[in-house]
Parts: structure tokens; sequence; C-alpha cells
């Protein structure tokens, strides 16, 4: 008898398990599909998406246009689909339980488009090749490459043109369509190239690599421009030995060259190859929007401190070095504020000055803590105290980080 009712027992409970686990188990049913291109052939590589309030799955489409997703919430869903060369508008569609819900999307070609990358890098030595990307939809079987050599000092010391030069530098960000207006008559190009762009992708799309051999050895600050027919995209780069280095000043740190406590601003000048020191280098510095500019020259350590800057205003900062042709920039945004009570200063000291890619970064550093109330002469060292420390390109994106 105890027997049969632990056995009825262990029934009613794995019955009731089992009854909790359908009523918790939501409604889920299928989605599948075909995405046809505006020619009736089948769209491949399509990435789909399938929305169901909170919960979203995707998936890419098969040779023969052809996508699934399986345990799609029951209910109203959106389907949307990204696409190099096509697009689709969302469809909204709903899932029953236990169910298959077909559909056939017909996708729409997207606008003609072009675009041009320098690979993320914008500098290049005079003995290494050039290489852009160049991306699209385009009609046109080839692309044409026009450069222009560019006045520099109108450039770098030009807030307009200095944001131009910060939008075309983007990898494959904003199109910009036509020669800003910032930077004044071009006129006709130094060079010009015809490039055949060869099979787009079965979606019409394009990626094509180019190397500008025209570029080895031109040392300057050059305006890329590619055009495939009526369309057209611009970047710039810069072919060049020489590297400069920006040491920020800090207050009462030394005596200026001009014999005041006021901070200069140390410029190191280097070979971007090696990292030896360069001397003979013209450093100029510009205040942007300003007459102000400074000038100096190099030692045989490749440093220069220049006269110190306008004290107690916010400024924009040009810093440019010209060794023969070769050319260098920097450009620093100085804000003047007071040191806190609890500020902290950091010392960085890495093995080179100048990086390229595959190099390792070797670096070592303290922390020291300035408090202003107790003596403003004097700093402390914070002791047990996590240190994060983050890595930033040229451009400003986070490429790496240790704490």
């Amino acid at each position: 008898m105890k027997t049969h009712l632990l056995s009825l027992c262990a029934v009613l409970i794995i019955g009731f398990v089992f009854a909790k686990t359908l009523m918790t188990e939501p409604a889920l049913g299928v989605v599948t599909g075909t995405i046809l291109r505006q020619d009736g052939l089948p769209l491949e590589s399509a990435i789909v998406y399938v929305r169901s309030g909170e919960h979203t799955r995707k998936t890419k489409t098969d040779g023969y246009g052809r996508f699934r997703l399986q345990r799609i919430h029951a209910g109203k869903v959106e389907v949307s689909m990204t696409s190099d060369g096509h697009q689709i508008d969302d469809r909204v569609t709903y899932v029953t339980e236990a169910r298959v819900t077909n559909l056939v999307l017909k996708a729409k070609r997207n606008q003609p488009n072009i675009a041009i990358s320098t690979n993320g890098s914008t500098m290049f030595m005079s003995t290494e090749p050039v290489r852009i990307r160049v991306r699209g939809y385009a009609d046109s079987p080839f692309i044409q490459i026009k450069l222009w050599k560019l006045n520099a000092k109108r450039i770098l010391t030009s807030e307009r043109a200095l944001n131009a030069l910060s939008t075309m530098k983007e990898s494959y960000g904003d199109v910009v369509a036509k020669v800003p207006a910032s930077f004044g008559a071009v006129g006709k190009p130094s060079h010009l190239t015809k490039v055949v762009l060869g099979k787009p992708d079965r979606d019409g799309f394009f990626v094509k690599k180019v190397s500008i051999d025209y570029l080895r050895g031109n040392r300057g600050l050059w305006l890329v421009g590619v055009s495939a027919g009526k369309l057209s995209s611009y970047s710039w780069v810069v072919v060049s030995d020489l590297a400069m280095v920006l040491k920020k000043p800090r207050e009462n740190r030394h005596k200026s060259n001009s014999g005041s406590s006021a901070p200069d601003t140390l410029i190191y000048a280097v070979h971007q190859q090696t990292g030896a020191p360069i001397k003979g280098v013209h450093v100029a510095r510009y205040i942007i929007g300003q007459a102000q500019q400074t000038r100096g020259l190099t030692d045989s350590n490749g440093t220069v401190w220049l006269k110190p800057y306008v004290r107690g205003t916010d400024v924009h900062e040009s810093y440019v070095g010209t060794h023969g042709d070769d050319i260098a920039f920097v450009t620093h945004r100085r804000s003047q504020t007071a040191a806190t009570d609890d500020s902290l200063v950091v010392d960085l000291q890495t093995d080179r000055p100048i990086y390229r890619p595959g190099h390792t970064v070797q670096f070592k550093g303290t922390v020291r803590q300035h408090n202003m109330a107790v003596d403003p002469h004097r700093y402390t060292v914070p002791v047990g105290q996590p240190v994060n420390v983050a890595l930033y390109d040229a451009y400003g994106a986070e490429i790496g980080r240790k704490e």
C-alpha cells in the first residue's frame, strides 16, 4: 500500500511539473521565405532580421535567396533585411504557434553610391605604397582616381578645413562628394588614372583595392578623389618620413625660453620608421582663427621648445613641421583649467616615440596626487588603488584597455 502511495505521489509530481512547463513555455512558430532582387533573381548573403517584441533573431540567405528562422514568438513580428546593394521595406506579419509563416520579399536596388577608405591610416612613408579601398554600387565599369597636392599651410590653419579633414579620414564614414570649399581652388589634378572595377558580386556591389604608385616618394599633403560616372568621393593622405610628438605643457615645471615661468610646448621630431630624432625641422604653431604663430627649429635631439601660448583662453592649435619636402602636423585643443585639490598627475614613458602597425607598445609610468590644500608644491603617491590604462589610435578610437 505504501509503495502504491509513493508511486501515485511521484506521478502527480511529474504531472504537475510537466503542466507547469507547458504553461511557461512561450508560443513559438517558424518564419521562412525567399528574397528576390528587382530582376527576379535570388538575393544571396542578405541578413534577415525577425523582431518579435524584445526578441530578435537573424540569419543569412543562401544561394537561392532562401532563409529559415525557428522558435519565433507567436504574434505580430517585423521582418527587415540588410544588404550592400539592396533593401526592402520593413514587413509586418503574424506568426501562428506551431505553424510555418512563409514570405516572398522583393528587394529594391539601392541608389548608386561610392565611398573611399584609406584603411584607417592617412600617413604613409615615402618608401611604402599608398593603398586605398573603394567600394560602392555603381553602373560604371571603371573608376577614375585624381590626385591634388594641397597647400598644407592653408589647410592646417583653417578651422573649416581641419573639420573637413576629420570627416574624410573616417573609414567609409560620411561620404564627401565634392572638394570642400574650405580647401580653396585646387586647380587641375596632378595625376589622373583609370582603374577597371572588374565583376561585382551577385548583389551588384564591388570592393576594389587600389595601390597608387604615383604617390610613392611624392611627399606632401594629397587630396584623393575617386569618381564613377556622376558619383564622387574624396579623402586625403600624407606622404612623409617625418613624424612629430607633442608634449603638453604643465605649469611651473621649468622656465620658458623667454625667461618666464609660463609653460612652453615641447615638440619632438623623428623619422617614422626608425624613430631617430631629426635635426633642422622647421616647426610652426598656429592659433586657429588668429594671426598668432610661433616658430622654432629642432636641435640635434630632434626637439624644440616653443614660446608660451596665450594663457587664460581656450585655443585650437595646429603644429606644422617641415623638413625638405617632408611634412607632419599635430592639431590640439587646449583648455586652460585650474587644478583641483585632488587632481591626479600621470607620467608615462614609452620605449619609442612613434609606433607603426605591428610594433609592440611598451611603457611604464607613475601616478601621483596633487593636493593643493596641503602643499601646492608636493605630491602624494596613491597606494593600492587600481589603475585603468586605455590605448587610443590617432583618430581617438580605443584599441586596447588593461587594468
